[in-house]
């Protein structure tokens, strides 16, 4: 096998795939009088070589030689580069065990290099090699070493998704004459000067910054993750103005965008591998038309049981409803004259959702009011009058907002949807007989506001961990995820599951760490996601824990610039393929990121 070393002067421009390893050493500097296109896309292709998923393991082979933030210098420069651009998601970097797939990396003070391209690398022992010392490799690297790693490590890595050295393509200018390794098999557009993977870049290793050409040749490869470019914040989406949401509205088992916007409620279908161009489904419901998001709560459900989730809105006169025709909503429809502004209903005082509280399939408005949970049922084509089916957990009962978070779970299995209420001094659950709730009973003493609990500091949710039916609860406390599953008649007593996304560890904040329950690999049973500061996170429930995390998904996270109040993130099934997948809004679109 050949390898393909790093250049010591600098690295030219196009993209290009070979069979050998490869190794990167100083080209000359090229000749101005020469006539070097660089506005399209090139690539030099081994097309046997490429990555067929987009997830690809990263591990160190002999990761003491070098600090961890040295580590993570060649970790940040890669995900800022050839993961942030493409669906390829480089994930892992721990340390590489005798089974280890994927890209192993030995630290070494020789010159960069890879043991063959693209899946030549897959398993491959001191597969990639990087240099961080330069003692005796480019000792001028010393004097700027963090440059030097991550320009390197941009390279090095090009070599490792099955790109070969620009210069080697057939028609390279004759001035540049530093052909190293193999040749692709596949020659895309024209050469490209100013790649990272051209030895005759007059920037030491293209400064280890993508040209637009390495980005759209990448592309063309492995695809884009930036599914549309809609809906981010540089098209004017703000998250204190315009609703976005998922939501499968046309029935063929593949969540779609439905973004409530400043002309009116659009939605993106999804194809599976991306979304469609967005689409005025119905001209209310937004911004434009007096919809605010501190007075008017908007979702998605499917309140006539035909498969496709419908447009609920709270507005000022009450309850409105569009529901999905498959290609459109209809007109909106004035469904029960309440639970609106009007009403005195308040978005800050007076939660309210969609349930299903009487097993028809169809779910229910559940408001919790001042004196009480009130209920209207669905018929399917309006909602029921009101109907105080339980006199507690309202505002005058002494229930908060920011201290008390109340939400509706089946814990019992019996299809139909129940109260929970984090009060005080534990968790009470008020079953539901299918007309009314039961009188309440504290079913874990624990989890609430007296605990040391807070809105602000640890999200509370309910979530099947266990695969039994039964919705169990899940708080991330101060050290960590703690447990509670549902027996059916109460919760059992608190179990940490995984001390990891609390607190106290690393620094999880509700501010910065969206953390939610999602079922990512279809085995029936909640998995934790967390979107760090470096990236997603995952942590399987095995059914009584969760596993230590994997680090599933790089990007999507605070150290990435993802912000919760102007980035959106979710988890839904884009695919159909049955797992949950990671979507975002991010400033230049819509970003996704497959799971298993």
């Amino acid at each position: 096998m050949k390898r393909y070393h790093s250049m010591a002067i600098a690295i030219a421009s196009v993209l290009a795939v070979s069979y050998s390893s490869t190794g990167c050493s100083g080209p000359a500097e090229p000749s101005a009088e020469e006539n070097v296109q660089t506005d399209v896309a090139p690539l030099y292709v081994a097309s046997s070589k490429l990555w067929s998923g987009e997830s690809v393991q990263v591990c160190w082979e002999n990761p003491s030689a070098a600090p961890q933030a040295e580590r993570d210098w060649v970790r940040q420069a890669v995900l800022a580069s050839w993961d942030a651009h493409t669906r390829v998601d480089f994930n892992g970097w721990g340390t590489c065990t005798s089974s280890s797939n994927g890209i192993r990396i030995r630290i070494s003070d020789e010159g960069p290099h890879t043991d063959g391209l693209g899946t030549d690398l897959d398993g491959e022992t001191d597969g990639m090699v990087l240099n961080f010392t330069f003692q005796n490799w480019s000792p001028d690297c010393q004097n700027s070493r963090r440059f030097c790693i991550e320009a390197i490590a941009v390279h090095e890595f090009g070599h490792a998704l099955g790109f070969a050295h620009e210069q080697n393509r057939p028609d390279t200018p004759s001035w540049c004459d530093e052909e190293q390794g193999s040749d692709g098999d596949l020659t895309l557009n024209l050469w490209d000067l100013d790649s990272v993977m051209n030895y005759c870049n007059p920037e030491w290793n293209g400064n280890g910054t993508l040209s637009e050409s390495d980005i759209q040749g990448a592309i063309q490869m492995y695809g884009t993750p930036r599914w549309i470019t809609e809906y981010g914040y540089v098209q004017g989406w703000r998250v204190d103005k315009h609703p976005r949401m998922m939501a499968d509205v046309d029935e063929d088992g593949k969540q779609d965008v439905v973004a409530f916007g400043d002309a009116g409620t659009l939605v993106s279908r999804s194809t599976g591998t991306g979304f469609m161009a967005p689409e005025l489904w119905v001209d209310q419901y937004n911004y434009n038309h007096g919809w605010r998001t501190e007075y008017h709560e908007r979702m998605m459900a499917d309140v006539n049981n035909d498969g496709k989730p419908d447009v609920v809105g709270f507005g000022d006169a009450g309850v409105l409803v569009s529901l999905s025709t498959g290609s459109s909503f209809t007109a909106p429809s004035l469904w029960v004259g309440d639970y609106g502004w009007n009403q005195g209903y308040r978005v800050d005082k007076h939660p309210r959702m969609m349930a299903d509280v009487n097993n028809d399939g169809k779910p229910d408005v559940v408001a919790f009011g001042d004196n009480g949970v009130v209920v209207s049922l669905s018929t399917g084509s309006s909602f029921t009058a009101p109907s105080l089916w339980l006199a507690n957990y309202g505002y005058n009962h002494g229930y908060r907002i920011d201290q008390h978070p109340r939400m509706m779970a089946d814990v019992n299995n019996d299809g139909k949807q129940d109260v929970v209420v984090f009060a005080n001094n534990g968790v009470y659950v008020a079953l539901s007989t299918g007309s009314s709730f039961s009188t309440p009973s504290l079913w874990v003493g624990n989890y609430g506001y007296n605990h040391g609990y807070r809105v602000d500091m640890h999200p509370r949710m309910t979530a099947d961990v266990n695969g039994d039916g039964k919705q169990d609860i899940v708080a991330f406390g101060d050290n960590g995820v703690v447990v509670s599953t549902s027996t059916g008649s109460s919760f059992t007593t608190p179990q940490l599951w995984v001390n990891r996304f609390g607190y106290n560890q690393v620094g999880w904040r509700v501010e910065q760490h969206p953390r939610m329950m999602a079922d990512v690999d279809n085995d029936g049973k909640d998995d934790v996601v967390g979107f760090g500061g470096n990236g997603v996170y995952i942590s399987r429930s095995t059914g009584s824990s969760f596993e230590l995390p994997s680090h599933l998904v790089e990007g999507f996270g605070y150290d990435f610039g993802w912000r919760v109040d102007m980035h959106p993130r979710m988890m839904a099934d884009i695919n159909g393929d049955g797992t949950q997948d990671v979507v975002g809004f991010a400033n230049e679109g819509v970003f996704v990121r497959q799971t298993y």
